[in-house]
């Protein structure tokens, strides 16, 4: 193992400072967002609802697969109350698949009924007579 040399007061030289990439220094002060896991959806499901961990954890799979399948391939998403998704932009083709996702969110359950019933042109009743 190597000293680090002192100088004539016995003090070691202070460290160098650490330069972060432009941009970097606002990320670090924001306080990091938390981070929903499948592991925690699945357990959050399993509380509201009482099904088997076994039968939620393969639905959410299913779910999460489908979405990103339908990602990839470039379509929008209208997925209340979640909202609007689109891909807004791709990576390079070569290397890992990379997207930018822009989610447009509606203000609240009325807003997502009325996208509903827009995606939807059959009625789901008979009219009254």
């Amino acid at each position: 193992m190597s000293k680090t040399p002192r100088s004539d007061d016995g003090a070691r030289p202070a460290k160098k400072a650490k330069v972060a990439p432009a941009g970097a220094a606002d990320a670090s002060e924001a306080p990091a967002a938390p981070v929903l896991r499948r592991k925690d959806m699945v357990d959050m499901i399993v509380s509201a609802t009482g099904a088997k961990r076994k039968d939620v954890r393969q639905i959410v799979e299913l779910t999460l697969g489908t979405i990103g399948d339908a990602l990839a391939r470039g379509d929008s998403l209208i997925l209340p109350p979640l909202g609007h998704l689109s891909v807004h932009r791709r990576g390079p083709a070569e290397g890992p698949a990379r997207m930018l996702l822009r989610l447009r969110r509606g203000t609240g359950q009325d807003e997502a009924s009325a996208e509903d019933e827009k995606e939807s042109p059959e009625a789901l009743a008979e009219p009254k007579k």
